[in-house]
């Protein structure tokens, strides 16, 4: 899909809302997201529990006011092979170039390239990660900026990170 899309609460370039065991694979969106409200991704804008994103990415940018990330805004499942080359920016709150807000959610074998802001809460691969799991994930993010940010993860809770690399301009 490419395009623009401009909504509020639970916006995504494939799927807004996705209810439990959804899956989502082998899709791009190439484009624009933005709205105001929370739960904005180039993908899905809200993931539901066991649901997957698999094979799938997102070239453009993302946009919105809390739980921004550049394949979900708000992810409880798996995300896994996906990658995001966008510029993912929360106005107000949490951001992550693959997940903004993943809670239980499993993110494995993904890559992200691009900036990453929010005022609080910024991460090159999640801006917030509550009991998960994050492995074999690459950040090539340009800048991540705003308060508790990392080139992972901005905020954590109960969460195994496994053979994660992030690259970070010494200048």
């Amino acid at each position: 899909v490419t395009g623009k899309i401009n909504g509020y609460n639970y916006a995504g370039g494939i799927v807004g809302y996705a209810d439990a065991n959804t899956k989502i694979l082998n899709c791009s969106f190439q484009g624009n997201v933005k709205g105001k409200g929370e739960g904005r991704g180039g993908i899905v804008g809200y993931m539901s529990g066991g649901g997957e994103v698999s094979g799938c990415f997102v070239t453009g940018t993302v946009t919105g006011d809390k739980e921004v990330g550049g394949i979900a805004g708000y992810g409880v499942g798996t995300i896994k092979n996906c990658y995001a080359l966008a510029d993912v920016t929360a106005t107000e709150f949490i951001a992550g170039g693959i997940a903004g807000y993943a809670y239980g959610v499993t993110i494995e074998n993904c890559y992200y390239s691009g900036e990453v802001s929010a005022k609080n809460y910024a991460g090159g691969i999640a801006g917030t990660a509550w009991r998960g799991t994050i492995q074999n994930c690459v950040s090539l993010a340009e800048s991540v900026t705003g308060s508790n940010t990392n080139r992972i993860v901005g905020n954590i809770y109960n969460l195994t990170l496994t053979n994660n690399y992030a690259w970070s301009d010494p200048a």
